[in-house]
């Protein structure tokens, strides 16, 4: 894929809160960090996994990260904003935040979001856990989450995240993901919204990221020929939109 250059550089020092994807750990974060400090971007960051021993549903989630990152207690100036990066399971989280903290969130940036069940609802009914005992086989990540040419490096690592993670708590993550409803994700018209989108992606249809375009009308969109995990497969491409998409917002 081509990249697209950042011609714009950020004014001051940016705050990125990253909210992780279903695997809840901030471990497959690095190469887009890396890739924003190779552009030359001063910025701090807040990573974010979520606590394995907390019931994983968004409320739950949700009450945590309001306590865990106390944004009630920043002030409003504009050096004091943090702009959440979200994967596509705390799409809904970063929203809400956005929504009950708008004068500290500056922007949110989703990649593979939904807005509803990613998949038919019934599946929550069925039995899960067993199958998430098993290490996911390679061949399944490449096809699920990677794409079929990404290095054996970035498998073993997206793996490695994942086995990291309880069936229990992928279970409970899994049902929270399915049983979401378009009505739980708030619009926060007034906050800048920058959506990276995988034309590739095997687990969330093209329907349904285009049902979380249409929730967020006023959201700048971004069609990457990607798998779901667009910011570990693309890191350069989505670390240049990044920075363009906010030195759009506030330029020098």
């Amino acid at each position: 894929m081509p990249n697209s250059s950042a011609a714009i550089r950020l004014k001051g020092e940016t705050h990125f809160t990253f909210l992780p994807g279903l695997h809840g750990t901030d471990e497959l974060f690095e190469d887009l960090v890396e890739q924003l400090n190779l552009l030359e971007v001063s910025f701090q960051t807040t990573l974010i996994n979520y606590p394995p021993g907390l019931k994983q549903s968004y409320n739950k989630l949700f009450d945590w990260l309001c306590s865990h990152l106390a944004l009630d207690q920043k002030n409003a100036e504009d050096s004091a904003k943090t702009v959440i990066i979200a994967e596509s399971f705390s799409t809904s989280l970063a929203l809400k935040l956005a929504d009950r903290f708008p004068l500290q969130v500056k922007a949110v940036i989703i990649a593979g979001g939904f807005c509803a069940s990613p998949a038919n609802p019934g599946v929550a009914l069925l039995p899960l856990r067993p199958l998430l005992m098993i290490a996911p086989p390679r061949s399944a990540v490449r096809h699920f989450l990677t794409g079929p040419e990404s290095s054996p490096e970035l498998v073993d690592k997206v793996r490695s995240a994942i086995k990291r993670v309880s069936s229990r708590t992928l279970n409970q993550r899994i049902r929270s993901a399915l049983t979401l409803e378009e009505e739980q994700t708030p619009t926060i018209p007034k906050t800048p919204v920058l959506l990276l989108q995988a034309e590739h992606d095997a687990i969330i249809s093209w329907e349904r990221q285009n049902q979380l375009e249409q929730r967020l009308p006023h959201a700048e969109s971004h069609w990457l020929e990607s798998p779901l995990l667009i910011l570990q497969v693309y890191p350069e491409t989505c670390a240049s939109r990044i920075v363009e998409f906010l030195g759009n917002i506030n330029p020098l």
